[in-house]
């Protein structure tokens, strides 16, 4: 007697067109809506009952709230847990806040600590027809450890030209994977004085990823093949401290992704472990043009990886390298 067996991954299936239509009329769900939105949130003390008239809009806490419950009735305490649900599961979906839709002029962030899966979440398009821009962001004097990435840059193909139009980051120290996981077109991304401390004990590499290579700026580990573009990516005075023998470079670039300017002006591989195989790993990408300021070339064995520019070493004056695909001209 054979198995029971389910449809055929490649069958075509006709799904319910609307996220309403996959929850019941009788649905808990619907149930933890009804019962808040009834509530009077200033009596229960809700600070943020009203939204605020300046600032950049902020989360409904009714939405929080019905997060709170449906986490409660089935025994999700972790807010973690709770964030993992609402990108999967389908009653989450339906209940979550929609958070902030609209354009973004300024976002400032300074003098804090994390220990969390990120810093910062940048997306202007989820996929849907609707897509956003992101200004001006800025983040100074933050430290921590990040699971998954210090910023998260976006979550699929599709994004208008330079969305994330700018992003500084100064005089920080974070433990991540990389600094910069990128899966959306961005402007310019400014790093000062930034230590990356390149660790991997959380992360979740989702497939297709060619390699697992660490870095401040690299294609993101989290969205599989996304392809992305950017206009400039500026280091001054940055460095890389490795505590193990992870490897890792300045830029990873996969999925075909390109950056159009790449300018290095201060940048350090510190650790006592084996010098790395690259500075900049362009295997999946391109770069339109390098600019090589200042580099301490003692833990890097190449500046651009092999075949691209093995035989080159790195200098501290400035040169200019133009790569393109798997050409280079120097």
């Amino acid at each position: 007697m054979a198995y029971i067996e389910g449809e055929q991954r490649g069958q075509h299936t006709l799904f319910p067109t609307t996220l309403d239509e996959l929850i019941s009329k009788d649905h808990v769900c619907r149930v933890i809506e009804a019962f808040v939105d009834r509530l009077d949130m200033a009596k229960l003390g809700f600070v943020r009952s009203e939204p605020a008239e300046t600032g950049r809009p902020g989360y409904d806490p009714r939405d929080l709230l019905k997060l709170y419950l449906y986490g409660y009735l089935w025994q999700i305490r972790s807010s973690r847990r709770l964030e993992t649900e609402c990108q999967r599961n389908e009653e989450v979906m339906w209940l979550r806040p929609e958070g902030y839709a609209g354009d973004i002029s300024r976002v400032v962030v300074n003098n804090c600590k994390f220990n969390s899966w990120s810093l910062m979440r940048l997306y202007t398009t989820n996929g849907s027809p609707s897509k956003f821009r992101i200004n001006d962001v800025k983040v100074s004097n933050c430290s921590g450890r990040l699971a998954e990435a210090a910023f998260l840059i976006g979550l699929t193909n599709g994004s208008n030209p330079n969305s994330v139009a700018s992003l500084t980051v100064s005089d920080c120290w974070l433990t991540a994977p990389t600094i910069l996981a990128i899966a959306e077109n961005f402007g310019t991304i400014i790093l000062k004085n930034v230590t990356h401390v390149p660790s991997q004990s959380n992360v979740v590499w989702v497939p297709p990823q060619p390699n697992h290579v660490s870095g401040f700026l690299r294609s993101s580990p989290l969205y599989g093949r996304v392809t992305s573009v950017g206009s400039s990516l500026q280091f001054e005075n940055c460095a890389v401290f490795r505590n193990n023998d992870i490897d890792c470079a300045a830029v990873v670039l996969e999925n075909d992704s390109r950056i159009e300017n790449v300018a290095v002006n201060g940048l350090a591989m510190q650790g006592n472990y084996a010098p790395v195989p690259v500075l900049l790993d362009v295997g999946g990408g391109s770069i339109g043009k390098v600019v090589l300021d200042s580099v301490d070339s003692t833990n890097f064995k190449s500046p651009v990886s092999p075949p691209e520019f093995s035989n080159i070493g790195l200098v501290s004056r400035l040169v200019y390298w133009q790569l393109v695909g798997s050409s280079l001209t120097l």
